[in-house]
């Protein structure tokens, strides 16, 4: 318990001074943010690995720094009226540059089924902790845009520090014992609870500008794929009869095992911004 309180002291400042400090020329949120999902990257192709698997390595590395700094630029683009296009549409173009690229590799490869194979878990790789995660790029460059970071990260951290003292405390029920035995039904609803209490006292100091519906709307979409996250990492690991996706953060795991509950939770905040900015 201890290393993981100490670990969270270091990390939780860095997180916040990129996100308050997230201007150009200074991107220092997409330059933490790509660091992380790097080094998740890393761990994923570890796991895919050990049960077998031969991911394309460097082209998902490379491929992570550009989509998401590619958007990043693209985004200084629109928001200067220099590009005319949906940053929404400007994702999904450079997800299929990098599929191109990928696939051509597979051509190279004489093993038919292990080409494919590779190229399966390389794109993969790339969308889980590349595109999914280049949401919260959008998220930072809307006006306000460090506020909403705040207010979609502490939300997910609500979740999981609520679920993980509830459940400690209260939980009897399992939720899901094969992927993740200590996860119990008492700390889901614990969870949620703290999610929005947490979501409703955001929303007033940093005046993010929800009703009160529109805030519980947004905690019953961002609980379930939270949740979700976290169970689809989870079930890597099983695969692979890992407890942690690395030791990299004393107290937390792997990089993987700490993101993972924010990977998808950028794509429901991107989309209820989008929902604000109407």
């Amino acid at each position: 318990m201890l290393k993981r309180i100490l670990t969270a002291l270091i990390l939780v400042p860095i997180l916040a001074v990129c996100i308050w400090f997230n201007n150009a020329p200074l991107p220092l949120f997409a330059v933490l943010l790509t660091a992380a999902c790097e080094l998740a990257l890393k761990e994923f192709y570890d796991i895919a690995v050990s049960i077998g698997h031969k991911p394309f390595r460097r082209i998902g590395h490379v491929a992570i720094v550009f989509l998401i700094f590619a958007l990043y630029i693209s985004r200084l683009a629109i928001s200067s009226s220099v590009l005319y296009i949906s940053p929404v549409a400007v994702s999904f173009v450079l997800v299929g540059v990098i599929a191109a690229v990928v696939l051509c590799n597979m051509l190279r490869h004489r093993d038919y089924r292990e080409g494919a194979d590779s190229a399966a878990w390389t794109m993969f790789g790339i969308i889980y902790l590349g595109l999914l995660p280049s949401f919260y790029v959008n998220i930072g460059a809307a006006e306000d845009g460090k506020f909403l970071l705040i207010f979609a990260f502490v939300n997910v951290f609500a979740i999981d520090i609520f679920s993980y003292f509830v459940g400690v405390s209260l939980g009897r029920h399992h939720f899901a014992p094969n992927l993740s035995p200590k996860k119990s039904v008492e700390g889901l609803f614990g969870g949620f609870a703290g999610l929005v209490a947490s979501a409703l006292l955001l929303n007033h100091f940093l005046h993010i500008g929800f009703a009160v519906w529109q805030v519980i709307l947004y905690c019953v979409t961002l609980f379930p794929v939270a949740v979700f996250g976290d169970l689809i990492e989870s079930y890597f690991k099983r695969s692979a009869n890992l407890k942690d996706s690395s030791n990299l953060l004393p107290g937390h795991g792997g990089m993987l095992d700490r993101i993972d509950s924010l990977i998808m939770s950028g794509l429901v905040t991107f989309i209820w911004s989008m929902v604000l900015a109407l």
